[in-house]
């Protein structure tokens, strides 16, 4: 059965990557114990570079959303390339 834990609502500026995208791993790592996170991690780095200083109109930062997103996606069990499409679906039509 699928567990979820919440994926951080507001990113602060003192966030470490290993913070934001450690319910992430652990949901993917859960479902692929031998899968690596290597295009996970770059995906997330170009996500992060493709949304910085990005804000919705809350002022939650931007990078949060396809966290969000590639976290249901990696909680459903899909593979690290569908978490990938799941980081990246927004960097090039709001950046």
């Amino acid at each position: 059965m699928a567990t979820s834990s919440r994926v951080l609502p507001w990113r602060r500026q003192n966030t470490t990557i290993a913070e934001e995208l450690s319910p992430l791993l652990t949901a993917y790592k859960s479902r692929h114990p031998k899968g690596s996170v290597s295009l996970i991690n770059a995906a997330y780095e170009t996500a992060r570079s493709a949304h910085a200083n990005q804000n919705r109109s809350s002022g939650e930062l931007y990078i949060n959303h396809p966290i969000a997103v590639a976290r249901i996606v990696a909680d459903i069990g899909l593979d690290e390339v569908s978490i990938v499409a799941a980081l990246l679906h927004d960097a090039v039509e709001d950046t």
